[in-house]
């Protein structure tokens, strides 16, 4: 629950909220979040040679934490995340491709 000096910036109030500032929504400004990918174009060049029917599996890729591994959802994510990209920049919609994993962690990509 807000305190109830929480608009009053700067008083000599018992809560201080110099850490704060109230703005105005035209105000404000925003940064893009995270950083923009870099996506080799060659792997870009695979994908789009891909006809309906073929698959691509991508060794560099490959996940490197074990199945058990707490981390090894976030790294499959993290891999599913730069092979969309790969895809996008390749012309792909989400309908013209699938992600698949074969059982030693590569993922692969299929028409």
């Amino acid at each position: 629950m807000p305190s109830k000096n929480a608009g009053n910036n700067g008083d000599n109030s018992e809560d201080n909220f110099e850490d704060f500032e109230i703005v105005n929504s035209d105000e404000i400004s925003f940064v893009k979040r995270g950083r923009k990918s870099e996506i080799d174009p060659k792997y870009v060049s695979l994908v789009k040679a891909l006809e309906k029917g073929q698959t691509i599996k991508l060794r560099f890729l490959q996940i490197s934490v074990d199945r058990n591994d707490p981390k090894f959802n976030n790294e499959k994510a993290r891999i599913t995340s730069q092979i969309r990209s790969i895809c996008r920049a390749a012309g792909l919609n989400k309908s013209e491709f699938e992600i698949k994993w074969d059982p030693s962690g590569f993922p692969q990509v299929v028409r």
